[in-house]
């Protein structure tokens, strides 16, 4: 982690307590058949192992890539995609699909909201950052950016510090048979969750940077409450 980033994002003047409820955070992942949830920023597993995992070890190894978002209380998304993502596949997503995903939100949101994205290669392209600058001008957050994301802080990413593991312990309860019964099972899971857990997960965030301030913005998970 860069201290010098972190610290400057989390005491950046910008934001009021509240403006983590107009921010759309973003992530991609990856979950395989063998049991292991793969993200691009951390690594969740979940405490207690599924116990078929022994039995498909051996097995071919397929997986489920997927795009989501975070804003207040509800989750955008989930978007499935077969290829791993490129500056040219991530910018068509955010440009073509996206805005289908936005339509129903509250038009006083959409006029408030500022995206965020982690530094991922796909996500610095030029042709994605175009795409982003052109969509959300002067309101995202991200390396290039208005306001930059620090690099490697999965601790102050909705997704990566609630959506992941929570999905991979509901999807990964029961042993998947296929590519469709991981989709089905990722889809399922999301629309299970409560408007308040994920506004529960959403609210953490001003509290997280309360206490990584408090820390002058090292590592700081291990003071939650």
């Amino acid at each position: 982690m860069d201290i010098t980033t972190h610290y400057a994002f989390i005491s950046n003047e910008t934001f009021p307590h509240t403006f983590h409820q107009n921010i759309l955070f973003s992530d991609e992942s990856t979950f395989k058949n063998d049991g292991n949830v793969n993200t691009w920023n951390c690594r969740y597993w979940s405490h207690d192992n599924p116990h078929w995992l022994r039995e498909i070890d051996h097995q071919h190894i397929w997986k489920v890539n997927v795009w989501c978002g975070i804003i207040g209380n509800q989750v955008v998304g989930p978007v499935f995609f077969d290829e791993n993502l490129n500056g040219a596949r991530y910018a068509a997503l955010i440009e073509t699909q996206l805005p289908v995903l936005l339509e129903n939100l509250p038009l006083q949101l959409l006029q408030d909201m500022w995206f965020q994205q982690d530094g991922c290669p796909s996500h610095t392209s030029r042709v994605a950052r175009a795409v982003i600058n052109n969509m959300f001008p002067n309101k995202w957050i991200g390396k290039y950016g208005p306001i930059d994301f620090p690099p490697r802080s999965p601790d102050l990413t909705v997704l990566d510090y609630y959506l992941w593991g929570r999905i991979k312990d509901i999807v990964y309860r029961d042993r998947p048979t296929t590519r469709n019964d991981m989709i089905n099972r990722i889809t399922e899971a999301i629309q299970s969750l409560s408007s308040d857990e994920i506004l529960r997960a959403t609210n953490s965030f001003q509290n997280r940077v309360d206490v990584c301030i408090e820390k002058n913005g090292a590592h700081f998970e291990h003071y939650l409450t």
